[in-house]
């Protein structure tokens, strides 16, 4: 016969002590208090919701594996990009990096973004 979902959940629990299915762990008591967690996790430290650093375009390099033709990148093909950079007077969502160690030339690649990146340049 076909369990359906049942079967399927059973076969994921099948062998598990069954304290500790009957015992689950609480979860916290309301809003205010994972709100309360939250704001203490943030205020400590533990949780970072903003690693933008502002970096210096001409110390970066596009990673090999990018997915952009860096040739057909101009003033051109990027000006509705050059548009957002010059009216909002920064970059509005960045370019995903890495820092490169070893390398006297640059000091990060950038993963994702290489037409920000290039548009920053420019």
């Amino acid at each position: 016969m076909i369990k359906g979902n049942k079967g399927f959940g059973a076969s994921l629990t099948e062998g598990l002590e069954e304290q500790a299915i009957s015992n689950p762990v609480a979860p916290s008591k309301g809003v205010l208090t994972s709100r309360s967690r939250a704001l203490s996790d943030l205020a400590s430290g533990k949780v970072v919701t903003d690693k933008t650093q502002f970096v210096d375009p001409r110390r970066c390099r596009p990673w090999r594996l990018h997915n952009r033709d860096l040739e057909k990148l101009s003033k051109e093909t990027c000006a509705d990009l050059i548009e957002s950079f010059l009216s909002a007077k920064k970059q509005k969502i960045p370019a995903i990096e890495r820092r490169l160690k070893d390398d006297k030339d640059y000091d990060y690649e950038i993963i994702a973004g290489v037409r920000r990146w290039w548009t920053a340049k420019w």
